[in-house]
């Protein structure tokens, strides 16, 4: 009987994430996942924003054992308001949209595919 162990690798800096793809990129399939995400506060009228990626892999650890790797990036980029735009908004923004780009430049630099969402 084959055993599965699934681990997850978690990342808050860009460089380490994109170094870590680079050393071992995924290969179930070809995609890593990104998107931004917004949480709201619980007592104002704010949201946190963050840049996530996740891609997946998977390795035999003997002829029995394998493990499942899901690794993913929680970068987050500041607080914007809900209902203001201010300059501290617009920079939260434009900071998630360069960090999403140097993401993309970089899977795509290595053949892979971008797709929305969280691997989960």
């Amino acid at each position: 009987m084959n055993e599965l162990h699934v681990i997850k690798i978690w990342f808050t800096d860009v460089e380490e994430f994109l170094e870590e793809l680079g050393k071992e990129p995924p290969n179930i399939t070809k995609v890593v996942r990104l998107t931004k995400c917004y949480e709201h506060s619980k007592t104002f009228s704010l949201q946190n924003v963050s840049v996530v990626g996740t891609f997946m892999r998977h390795q035999w650890l003997s002829s029995d054992v394998a493990m499942l790797e899901r690794v993913e990036l929680r970068s987050p980029c500041g607080q914007i308001h809900d209902y203001i735009k201010d300059e501290i908004s617009e920079r939260v923004m434009h900071l998630s949209a360069e960090i999403v780009k140097k993401i993309e430049t970089t899977v795509k630099s290595l053949h892979l595919e971008v797709r929305a969402g969280i691997y989960e």
